[in-house]
């Protein structure tokens, strides 16, 4: 009983009470990732209006910030106009970062839309569904995928998530 409450850190990074320690690295991801949903809901945004807004220290944001933008997650879109002191950067996400095809299957048809991390549709197809068996149907789908992500100008790989929807 002693040992769990020593507060030691085992090597997997958890104290031998179970909790697992803020590591610098697990902080860094959540501050990203605040900054990141906190961008896509309120728009463009400055370092300083990051800062504000999300109550994070303005080096933590600068970090944060830079993180993302290493990863091609947010990207510069101008400068700030009509505030105060000098004009700042302003950062968006970058609606080329990720993209989602979404699939819906019916009896009779397949219809399929992707869409960029913004959640604007690029490109859509409708077409008749293949269901002389799964195997068929299977192999129309992946098809119809790869299809949409070309009229969209993306290449497969770009493609971070897919959803499939169908009756029953």
């Amino acid at each position: 009983m002693e040992a769990a409450t020593s507060g030691r850190a085992t090597t997997d990074g958890r104290s031998e009470a179970g909790i697992t320690a803020g590591t610098p690295s697990l902080l860094r991801a959540i501050n990203e990732r605040s900054i990141l949903e906190l961008i896509h809901r309120r728009g463009p945004l400055s370092r300083a209006q990051v800062a504000r807004v999300s109550g994070l220290s303005k080096p933590t944001v600068s970090l944060a910030l830079t993180g993302l933008l290493d990863a091609q997650l947010v990207r510069e879109v101008g400068r700030s106009r009509g505030e105060r002191g000098p004009s700042a950067l302003l950062y968006e996400l970058n609606p080329r970062a990720g993209w989602v095809v979404g699939i819906d299957v019916g009896r009779r048809w397949a219809r399929a839309a992707i869409a960029n991390i913004t959640g604007t549709v690029v490109a859509r197809r409708d077409e008749r569904a293949k269901v002389a068996s799964a195997k068929a149907l299977i192999g129309q789908i992946g098809s119809l995928a790869r299809r949409l992500a070309g009229d969209a100008g993306v290449a497969w790989p770009q493609v971070t998530h897919a959803v499939l929807g169908s009756p029953g």
